[in-house]
């Protein structure tokens, strides 16, 4: 992906923290317009809004300092359960709570782009609830296996068409089933993959209509991991 394909991924993100503002922001709305609205949520509410402003603000940032070409990316230590939790957290909303964050270990260090890697789980988790009924949850799952990190992200949604699932990951490519139904770009799931793959890992994903998808994002942990240790197995 090119610098032009960095920007649209970086405009694609800003649409989640922005449906994030809305969304608390209406809900806000409705509970000071019945007068019994409970304080700690109010505030709890209120501190979302604040993270997803502060999260387009550093996207916009990262938009205007985009080098030309397709540089490495930086790398420092991350614990990617850590990031899992807060990326999901800042997806829930009150009173819905639709992420359920399961890792099988309590933290996983690696070595990794913070920015990068939490471009790529918001997209996932984004995907997975917009293609998902609203009183369907999403589970998320972390686990460690050799040198590569295993993030699992699985849904209970619409689907994906057998013939199609290798598309998916091109730049504009929209399933069949859901182009007309659900609003959407084509960029989640490229930028994803691209990200993924500069950090030498891999993408895949396994579905079936109507009973859901299941991605499965596996990241060497340090650069010394080599790739193939890191492949679908």
């Amino acid at each position: 992906m090119t610098s032009n394909g960095m920007r649209e991924l970086l405009i694609h993100d800003m649409r989640t923290p922005l449906a994030t503002i809305s969304g608390y922001a209406q809900l806000l709305q409705r509970r000071a317009a019945r007068h019994n609205s409970d304080v700690h949520q109010l505030v709890n509410a209120l501190e979302h809004i604040e993270r997803a402003a502060v999260r387009v603000e550093t996207l916009l940032d990262e938009l205007a300092q985009l080098p030309e070409g397709d540089d490495e990316p930086r790398t420092e230590k991350l614990d990617l359960v850590d990031l899992v939790r807060r990326v999901s957290a800042d997806t829930n909303t009150i009173g819905r709570p639709r992420v359920v964050v399961l890792p099988s270990v309590p933290e996983l260090i690696g070595e990794w782009n913070a920015r990068a890697i939490e471009h790529l789980v918001a997209n996932l988790l984004g995907n997975a609830l917009k293609y998902s009924l609203e009183e369907q949850g999403v589970l998320v799952t972390v686990s460690c296996d050799g040198d590569c990190a295993v993030l699992e992200v699985v849904d209970d949604g619409i689907g994906i068409p057998t013939a199609e699932q290798a598309l998916v990951f091109e730049r504009g490519y929209r399933a069949s089933n859901v182009s007309a139904r659900v609003r959407g770009t084509g960029v989640g799931l490229a930028g994803a993959r691209y990200i993924a793959e500069k950090h030498g890992g891999t993408i895949t994903l396994r579905s079936e209509v109507g009973a859901g998808t299941t991605v499965t994002v596996r990241l060497p942990t340090s650069r010394q991991a080599h790739v193939s240790r890191c492949a679908a197995r």
